[in-house]
């Protein structure tokens, strides 16, 4: 609900939404709920929100200290990101002085959606003017070694070189789009876009960084169902090792180092400079069976020989 003061130093309402939570949403814990609907709201409201200073008043004091403290979590920061070009402050009222607004949450008006995928949709039509088909078709008339490729296949193929016809066996143009023919793992064939090198990062970042941190295999096999780049597979896992939130968040596999402590049973005491001062006999000739005398207070463990020729009562 946003509310703005009036000459009469009275809040007078301005624009009020609300909306339904998706299954998944609804298992958010209450602190979570709490914020996504603040993230949810100002970015519905933001052009009237845009470019001024503005109170966030809520029942949930966590959200409080949002600005205060780091997360890890990848959600929770993406959506400190999409606050972050608004100037606002957050204050915390209690529950019981917030009726009027629970009132809008008894009969939300939207239809349930989830709230990133609104919200990721919302500020990407603010950008697009072309279809994302239209999109690589210009960029890959900018990649020069593409461009060679698609002016071999606009050629007879009577007219190629050996060479030629060599290096573009795999490769298909239809409508002024060049595909590439990839064998997947299960021996199916397709016809990818060839993505230029200016756009791997681009789709990179939105096959990983923004589809849920993924590991390598699980990404490519996502990635090959629409494009194709050579040497995929090196490039995303040289990503991802450089990914921040999976160097901070995700545990590396196999057997880890582990920190060895000093034993306690290995540091020195005074009972063992007792034992060294016996001057006890060499054992080395004696036979491997002997017992074994164990001192209650050093817990130490030292083995003596029963009887010796040398050893003088």
């Amino acid at each position: 609900m946003l509310l703005q003061r009036g000459v009469d130093k009275r809040l007078h309402l301005v624009h009020a939404v609300s909306k339904k939570t998706t299954s998944a949403e609804r298992h958010y814990h209450s602190s979570k709920q709490e914020l996504m609907a603040v993230v949810w709201s100002m970015c519905r409201l933001r052009p009237y929100l845009i470019g001024i200073k503005f109170l966030v008043v809520t029942d949930c004091q966590a959200i409080v200290h949002l600005n205060t403290q780091k997360t890890l979590n990848p959600q929770v920061a993406h959506w400190a990101t999409l606050l972050s070009e608004y100037n606002y402050d957050i204050k915390h009222r209690p529950g019981s002085k917030m009726d009027h607004i629970d009132a809008l949450s008894r009969a939300p008006t939207s239809m349930s959606q989830d709230t990133e995928t609104e919200l990721l949709d919302e500020y990407m039509e603010l950008f697009i003017t072309m279809t994302e088909e239209d999109q690589v078709i210009a960029m890959q008339q900018t990649d020069v070694k593409l461009k060679a490729i698609m002016g071999i296949l606009s050629q007879e193929e009577s007219n190629r070189t050996t060479t030629e016809a060599e290096r573009v066996k795999d490769y298909q143009l239809h409508h002024g789009m060049l595909y590439r023919k990839v064998t997947v793992d299960d021996n199916e064939t397709r016809l990818l876009w060839v993505v230029p090198e200016s756009m791997r990062k681009s789709i990179v970042v939105r096959f990983h960084d923004l589809a849920g941190h993924f590991a390598v295999d699980r990404t490519v096999s996502n990635i090959k169902e629409k494009y194709y780049f050579p040497r995929m597979r090196r490039y995303l896992k040289m990503h991802i090792n450089c990914c921040p939130e999976c160097i901070l968040i995700k545990t590396p596999r196999g057997r880890q180092p582990v920190n060895e402590e000093p034993n306690e049973d290995s540091t020195t005491t005074e009972h063992d400079e007792e034992d060294r001062a016996r001057n006890l006999p060499n054992t080395e000739n004696i036979e491997s069976k002997q017992p074994e005398v164990k001192d209650t207070q050093s817990k130490r463990v030292r083995k003596t020989p029963a009887w010796h020729s040398s050893y003088q009562m």
